[in-house]
């Protein structure tokens, strides 16, 4: 009975020996399998919630941009073409201020800023322009380098000034706000 007793111990304690062997070797096979055969098993690749902008449109200090590149912040630029805000201007400005402020601490990396034509500011966008006081607005659209970008979209611009994602104009504030959150948890910049 003895003998029994020893010899399922024996194969117990081998088992248990391979078992430890296998959870530390089976990550690293997995992980060689997976990047040699990385065409034929899908990975899915990260979820972004905006369009990425490739190449990236740079914002250079010689156009004379300091009011976007001066504050070294993340931006939400919002480039918007007509003369009175409607429906979808004001809810993207809602959008634009919600998203900033529920980041939380993380708020003061970000700023807000539009992009409007000279006659934006006028006396029936005035109530919209008080509500929105926390968004800068700068009139220059009218310069060529906004040629290059699509009217009525919201893009972020990072510190350095580089232009890289964008979102149409039906974008939802929650992939926003996910989008926003992943770059500052990553970006040690701005």
């Amino acid at each position: 009975m003895s003998k029994k007793t020893s010899y399922f111990s024996l194969i117990k304690t081998r088992l248990f020996f391979l078992l430890i062997i296998l959870s530390f070797a089976g990550p690293l096979v997995l992980a060689t399998v997976m990047y040699k055969y990385s065409d034929l098993i899908s990975v899915a690749p990260p979820k972004s919630y905006g369009n990425l902008i490739e190449p990236v449109i740079t914002i250079s200090e010689k156009e004379d941009f300091n009011n976007i590149l001066g504050n070294k912040k993340w931006t939400f630029l919002y480039v918007y073409e007509n003369e009175s805000c409607d429906l979808l201007c004001e809810a993207t400005l809602y959008m634009m201020q919600q998203v900033r402020e529920s980041v939380g601490r993380e708020r003061q990396r970000i700023s807000n800023l539009v992009i409007v034509n000279k006659n934006f500011k006028n006396e029936d966008n005035e109530k919209i322009i008080n509500k929105y006081n926390k968004i800068k607005l700068l009139d220059i659209i009218q310069k060529p380098f906004f040629n290059k970008l699509k009217k009525n979209h919201l893009y972020i611009v990072d510190p350095l000034g580089n232009i890289f994602i964008y979102y149409e104009k039906d974008f939802k504030a929650k992939g926003l706000k996910k989008d926003i959150k992943k770059i500052l948890r990553i970006s040690r910049i701005g």
